[in-house]
């Protein structure tokens, strides 16, 4: 195997396993989010409700994400949870004023509904509408799985 081939080869390796990684959380985000139209809900409690910054290392180089940190306490059948889930997906962005507008919508203190999964109660979303970050994992998985794809391609053909 030539030096060039090994190359290519973790190349693939690295697209395929990365962009693989965000398919299967895209596919398990989607089944719960399509589950979730059937959950029933309860009332609870916004306990926190900030903005985290945090850095993050893209190559040489460091660029600030900013991320919604919102947790809400709720019971089902008298037993207490909490959890952080806001909808399904991990909202990041460079923008802060993106991320501001998620986190005004749940302010500390303020009762909201919650939405559970009737046999993992555990399990809970805030917002069981919002598909934008569903499509966003989506459409970055696939590039990464075609230059995978590509990658694989050089070995065999060239």
């Amino acid at each position: 195997m030539e030096t060039n081939d090994i190359f290519y080869l973790v190349l693939a390796a690295l697209s395929l396993f990365n962009g693989g990684k965000v398919l299967i959380g895209f596919i398990e985000h989607f089944i719960y989010f399509q589950m979730s139209k059937k959950w029933p809900s309860v009332t609870g409690k916004v306990t926190k409700s900030e903005i985290k910054k945090v850095s993050v290392q893209v190559g040489n180089r460091v660029t600030t994400q900013f991320l919604p940190d919102v947790t809400y306490s709720y019971s089902v059948n008298l037993e207490p949870f909490t959890s952080t889930q806001i909808f399904w997906g991990k909202p990041t962005s460079k923008e802060y004023p993106k991320i501001s507008g998620i986190v005004e919508r749940f302010p500390i203190d303020s009762i909201v509904t919650i939405y559970y999964h009737p046999d993992k109660p555990f399990k809970s979303v805030l917002d069981r509408n919002e598909t934008s970050l569903l499509r966003s994992n989506f459409f970055a998985s696939t590039p990464m799985l075609i230059l995978g794809i590509i990658f694989i391609g050089f070995i065999v053909w060239f």
